[in-house]
């Protein structure tokens, strides 16, 4: 009856303990994807996703905060919080599987919107951006937000903004560039292995 206890007992105790590793396990593991505040992925994780993407049709969209620095100042860190959390959370009801989001900097996000061409990922954001600022949030009130859209499918940048905003050009050039690079890589990649390829240049 006592070894039956014992080990009744110590099945329990190895249980609770293999149950504390996969949780810290799990911690850690959405701790390096996943940004704390909102819950959202973060911008290694979405870099991590960018890098292994590949030339496929696909569009970005970054969606900025306006004024953040602004609100923070003026109504505490906790308000901006709010407003952050505020944003990740429409993202969160997005009926929409496909669509990849990420925390990308302070008070600016990434959504990767696989086989939307730019009007159409313009389209999108636009709502987003509108369904944000019909919300009211206690201090700033009424927040406002600018967008920009590059897509790989066409090589159009759009944007929409009501304050001028360098960070999401610097972006969206820098991704465009990206996007020039990989496929100038693959290119030369293929004549390199290709005898056929290499023969016709020659030729």
């Amino acid at each position: 009856s006592n070894a039956l206890l014992t080990m009744m007992l110590t099945f329990s105790l190895v249980n609770m303990y293999m149950q504390t590793v996969y949780s810290l396990e799990r911690k850690l593991r959405e701790a390096a994807t996943h940004d704390a505040l909102t819950g959202l992925l973060n911008r290694g994780k979405m870099q991590e996703i960018l890098d292994s993407h590949g030339p496929v049709p696909v569009s970005l969209a970054m969606l900025d905060i306006d004024h953040f620095k602004q609100i923070n100042d003026t109504y505490g860190h906790a308000a901006g919080d709010a407003v952050l959390i505020q944003m990740a959370e429409l993202f969160k009801r997005l009926d929409n599987e496909s669509v990849i989001v990420a925390r990308w900097g302070g008070e600016e996000f990434m959504l990767l919107l696989p086989n939307m061409d730019t009007q159409a990922a313009y389209e999108f954001a636009e709502k987003l951006r509108k369904s944000f600022e019909a919300h009211t949030i206690e201090g700033p009130g009424r927040v406002t937000v600018s967008l920009g859209v590059i897509s790989f499918t066409s090589l159009q940048v759009l944007f929409k903004t009501s304050s001028p905003n360098s960070l999401m050009f610097r972006i969206a050039m820098n991704l465009l560039l990206r996007f020039y690079l990989f496929v100038l890589s693959c290119a030369y990649a293929f004549f390199i292995a290709c005898p056929v390829a290499r023969n016709m240049g020659v030729g």
